[in-house]
């Protein structure tokens, strides 16, 4: 008995650490909303579905960060939750965020394109029609033409809905281009 108190006493031999049940909780939470929504849930949702407080959703989520779980992209205004590559869930780690606010932007587009012509509304048009301030309609314009559900051109002034695959980045043009001065002999 008393080796073995020694033993433990010691520090030589640890235990793994144990999964939090509250933490798996949460990443499944987060993991069903994402394939069920296409967007993470809000704080607000996991706190009104799960019945924790703000500030322990807050801690949970950051825990789920600090093991490498989620990553939190807060580059914007907005934090956004994704799931970490390499964590079971590869199908939807690298899927875009489609919040309700971007799914109803899309929604609108593509009903602003079928009255008139394949023609697309402005970011202010938008932001109008949807009650956003045009920031807010600039933002998510702007995110949406980075996962290549919308196109928008600053020059024309419009935002149209592009089927996917059907977006190629100016970059990406010119990179396949062969130049003119290597045409000629």
């Amino acid at each position: 008995m008393t080796e073995d108190k020694d033993d433990n006493a010691s520090g030589d031999v640890q235990n793994p650490p144990k999964a939090n049940a509250h933490l798996e909780r949460l990443f499944a939470f987060i993991v069903t909303e994402i394939k069920e929504q296409g967007a993470a849930p809000s704080y607000e949702q996991i706190c009104n579905s799960l019945g924790y407080s703000k500030g322990l959703v807050s801690r949970r989520i950051r825990q789920l960060h600090d093991q490498g779980r989620i990553i939190i992209d807060g580059d914007r205004k907005s934090m956004t939750l994704r799931i970490a590559k390499g964590q079971g869930h590869d199908d939807i780690a690298e899927l875009p965020d489609m919040t309700s606010d971007r799914k109803a932007i899309l929604t609108y587009v593509q009903k602003y394109m079928n009255r008139n012509g394949g023609r697309g509304p402005s970011v202010h048009a938008i932001g109008k029609a949807l009650g956003f301030s045009n920031n807010k309609a600039r933002r998510h314009v702007d995110y949406l033409d980075e996962a290549e559900k919308v196109r928008y051109s600053p020059h024309l002034n419009e935002v149209i809905v592009i089927n996917q695959g059907d977006y190629v980045k100016i970059s990406q043009l010119n990179d396949e281009l062969p130049h003119p001065a290597e045409d000629k002999p």
